[in-house]
C-alpha cells in the first residue's frame, strides 16, 4: 500500500478538538468556546478521501481530543462529551458518527489529562454534507458546542 500525504487539521476549542485528515477549505478555526469548521473533499482526492477511490463516497478519518487548553484557554477536567446523533431509523443516521461516539466513550470520562480517541472512518456520500455537533462539559461547569461539517464533492 502506498503512503499518502495528508495534513491533520485540528479544530480546537478549550475542552475538545476534532482532528481529521483533510484539506481545509474556508476559515481556520481558532481556540474558542464554540467552534465551526467546514471541510470539503473531492471524491477520490488522496489528500482527504482516505480510500482515494472515486466511488461516490468520501471517507474522512476523524478523532476527538479532550483537554486541549493552553495559557489563553485553560481547560478543566472534562466531565462529558456527546456527539449529537439522529435516530438509527433516520435517513440522516451515520454509522461513522456512532463509532466516533463509541471511541469517545472508551476515553472513560471524567478526566483532566489531554487525550485523543482513536481514528474513526466517517463516510459522506458525494454531493452531500454531514454535520457533526459535539457538546462538551467541563468540571467547572463550562460548556462547549462545536460543529464540524464534512462535505463530499464530485
Amino acid at each position: 500500500m502506498k503512503a499518502r500525504m495528508a495534513m491533520v487539521l485540528v479544530i480546537a476549542a478549550c475542552l475538545l478538538s476534532s482532528q481529521l485528515t483533510a484539506k481545509p477549505i474556508g476559515c481556520q478555526s481558532r481556540r474558542a468556546r464554540n467552534t465551526r469548521q467546514v471541510i470539503r473533499c473531492g471524491d477520490g482526492d488522496p489528500s482527504c478521501d482516505r480510500d482515494s477511490t472515486r466511488n461516490g463516497v468520501c471517507r474522512f478519518s476523524v478523532r476527538v481530543c479532550l483537554n486541549v487548553g493552553d495559557q489563553t484557554c485553560p481547560s478543566p477536567e472534562v466531565q462529558s462529551c456527546v456527539i449529537s446523533l439522529p435516530r438509527v431509523e433516520s435517513a440522516r443516521y451515520n454509522i461513522g458518527l456512532a463509532r466516533l461516539q463509541t471511541a469517545i466513550d472508551t476515553l472513560r470520562l471524567p478526566r483532566a489529562d489531554s487525550i485523543c480517541s482513536g481514528w474513526v472512518p466517517v463516510d459522506v456520500p458525494q454531493r452531500k454534507s454531514l454535520g457533526v455537533t459535539s457538546h462538551t462539559m467541563g468540571g467547572d461547569g463550562s460548556r462547549e458546542r462545536d460543529r464540524l461539517t464534512l462535505g463530499c464533492l464530485p
